[in-house]
């Protein structure tokens, strides 16, 4: 089940009219983080879980090419069938981001060297600002920039964080919505390392 633990809508306005930051983004471009938040338009949601999985799960991951913070590109279709991947959307102005993101460094430190690539993909900020932040918290996992949101919304992260594990397959494992703790962020990693034979059979086999 995906849950809500603690997330972030980043799609829905609480000001008159409503409406999608994406919207407010063509607008008023980068400035429209700051419209949004000045008028009460995210909304944290704690305790709620979804109906369902995340309509990304069982599927190939979408591919797409995203500029890295500090020069470079991420191009996913590079990885996909080859080596497992993990993405977390994310933005600064989230608290339960602010919170998450140390967590998932500090994992990914733990899997160093075992074939496994992380990445991290702020929503809409600008770059000096995505990398002050890194800075003061000491995360130094590579960060792709979705200046536009088109990547967010074509990994449907309407909430945030949300963190997509993607096999060796280049199939989209688990989304997780909400803050992870450490545990849960190494069994999930765990499990896109396993042997074919070991995930088929599941727990216990």
């Amino acid at each position: 089940m995906n849950s809500h633990e603690t997330g972030v809508d980043r799609t829905r306005g609480g000001a008159p009219g409503g409406g999608k930051l994406k919207g407010l983004w063509k607008e008023y471009g980068s400035q429209a983080l700051i419209i949004v938040l000045g008028l009460s338009a995210v909304v944290v949601v704690q305790g709620r879980f979804l109906a369902g999985p995340h309509p990304l799960e069982g599927l190939p991951a979408p591919p797409f090419t995203l500029p890295l913070l500090g020069g470079g590109e991420l191009d996913l279709a590079a990885h996909l069938g080859k080596e497992p991947v993990v993405l977390d959307f994310w933005a600064t102005w989230c608290p339960p981001c602010r919170e998450a993101l140390p967590v998932l460094d500090r994992v990914a430190g733990e899997f160093a060297g075992r074939g496994v690539r992380f990445y991290t993909v702020n929503i809409a900020e600008p770059p000096e600002a995505v990398a002050g932040f890194l800075e003061r918290n000491g995360v130094g996992l590579p960060t792709a920039l979705d200046g536009t949101m088109a990547v967010s919304e074509l990994y449907t992260a309407d909430y945030i964080p949300q963190t997509v594990f993607i096999g060796r397959d280049g199939v989209v494992a688990k989304v997780h919505t909400g803050v992870l703790g450490a545990d849960t962020l190494r069994r999930e990693i765990d499990a896109l390392l396993a042997p074919a034979a070991d995930a088929a059979a599941g727990p216990g086999a």
